[in-house]
């Protein structure tokens, strides 16, 4: 019984963790795409495939995205 309620321990320890990493890794990759996005708004509105995001646009103020960030 003992080795049943450790093993499912474990188990609960293994995926919240797994959960952890994966959302810190999304949180991550998002603020560093965003602050991206921000240093390069100028330069995104002189190519066309680029001309239509959100911060070239102004769809997105820079201040909402910083926040996002």
């Amino acid at each position: 019984n003992h080795s049943i309620v450790r093993d499912r321990a474990k188990l609960v320890y293994y995926y919240f963790t797994h959960y952890l990493i994966n959302f810190a890794f999304n949180i991550i990759s998002g603020a560093s795409i965003t602050i991206n996005q921000i240093i390069e708004k100028d330069l995104d509105k002189l190519m066309k495939r680029t001309e239509a995001r959100p911060l070239p646009t102004h769809r997105i103020t820079v201040r909402k995205a910083k926040l996002f960030a």
